[in-house]
């Protein structure tokens, strides 16, 4: 895509890159500076939003300022990852009514482990069943 945006080829680019000793530094700084304007324009949108105009009858009547949310959302991680974490890293929050139970990552763990031993113990109380015992679902 840049190759196209600067109108070479691929083939020049390469060129450059296997026979100029200073093009591959250049270009990894012109690929720094650009996810940096890149950065700074999607900050400046989420802050200073965009002013899109009102048309009525194919004439422009007002304009109404538009926030991107879906950008500002993943710029919040980013930026404030204390707050702001990124999906199954945080606390987990049931609400049932009037009981809220809170619980992070590492007890949430424990409880699937320890389900997991029930089940596996109930699976092997049930196989040292003699085969008569077992229940097999049929109503007869």
């Amino acid at each position: 895509m840049a190759c196209r945006k600067a109108k070479i080829s691929f083939t020049t680019l390469q060129y450059h890159l296997e026979n100029d000793p200073d093009f591959p530094r250049q270009a990894e700084e012109a690929k720094e500076h650009a996810v940096d304007l890149l950065h700074a324009r999607a900050f400046a949108r989420c802050v200073a939003s965009d002013i899109d105009p009102v048309h009525w009858q194919g004439v422009v009547v007002d304009y109404v300022r538009k926030y991107p949310e879906r950008l500002t959302i993943e710029m919040l991680p980013a930026h404030m990852s204390n707050t702001f974490k990124t999906p199954g890293t945080g606390q987990v929050n049931v609400e049932t009514g009037d009981k809220i139970l809170v619980m992070d990552e590492a007890t949430r763990a424990k409880l699937i482990e320890r389900k997991a031993e029930r089940l596996r113990r109930l699976q092997a109380a049930r196989e040292a069943l003699p085969a008569s015992d077992v229940s097999t679902g049929d109503k007869s």
